[in-house]
């Protein structure tokens, strides 16, 4: 592993084991490095062997005071700027969900998070964990935002339902203000909806063909992946220059009648 991206995981590791206290925009940037180093694979599964993903899940909210009193504090915030303003745990999820996801020019990642989990199991419990108790309701709502729209272990389809049966029966009550429970809430339905459709890809004649298996690096356990969910359709390309196309020929066409530049 390079030697930039192993100090980066040092600084992690340090923050969440509570060994030493880094600056908050040290913690970040490492975050930041790490999830720009897990484009390449062989690095990718050297932080799923490491357990990168579940610790920055289960590990990391004990800091959450830490953290929001370093979000809170006005100074702080307006000297490290909005890129930083998140917990750490927040970039590697966004990270995941924006490299997963298929761009104009890019296929994206189709076997989403997968690559990144040093066991199917103990991952899963921590997705759990983090959509129905963790303490930073933004990193719940990007987790399952995350799950939404990229590729997810088929094995974790029932600990994502209680997660999210969890999270429904607790948010009425919870000490969120009513516009992040309405966010959690939607991003709830959301889920429900696209475990819907993988149960339904699990059902049918041609999930074999549908899915690809991979081995988790660290206890070399099985995750089966289904397919992503289809690209958004203000990603497809061919519909864009289908109706780029369709403009040029209309301006043509109003060209040779007379009524064009």
């Amino acid at each position: 592993m390079d030697s930039a991206v192993q100090a980066a995981i040092d600084i992690l590791n340090s923050f969440w084991s509570q060994t030493g206290d880094p600056n908050f925009n040290d913690i970040i940037d490492s975050m930041k490095i790490v999830v720009e180093a897990g484009k390449d694979l062989p690095t990718r599964a050297e932080f799923a062997q490491q357990n990168v993903f579940t610790q920055a899940l289960l590990v990391e909210p004990v800091r959450q005071d830490l953290i929001n009193d370093i979000l809170s504090n006005p100074i702080i915030a307006s000297v490290l700027g909005s890129d930083y303003l998140h917990s750490p745990r927040w970039f590697l999820l966004n990270g995941i969900k924006n490299q997963a996801m298929p761009g104009f020019f890019s296929l994206g990642d189709p076997t989403g998070v997968g690559g990144w989990l040093g066991s199917v199991s103990a991952s899963g419990g921590a997705m759990e964990y983090t959509i129905s108790a963790d303490p930073d309701p933004e990193v719940r709502a990007e987790a399952m935002d995350m799950l939404t729209k990229v590729s997810y272990p088929l094995e974790w389809s029932t600990l994502i339902k209680s997660g999210l049966d969890k999270l429904d029966e607790t948010l009425p009550s919870s000490p969120f203000d009513q516009a992040t429970r309405s966010v959690l809430a939607a991003q709830s339905r959301n889920l429900r909806a696209r475990l819907y459709t993988v149960a339904n890809i699990a059902a049918s004649a041609n999930f074999a063909k549908l899915t690809k298996t991979l081995q988790a690096p660290g206890d070399g356990s099985t995750a089966t992946m289904p397919p992503p969910p289809p690209r958004p359709w203000y990603k497809r390309l061919e519909l864009w220059a289908g109706a780029v196309g369709g403009a040029i020929a209309g301006a043509r066409s109003a060209g040779r009648t007379g009524h064009g530049l």
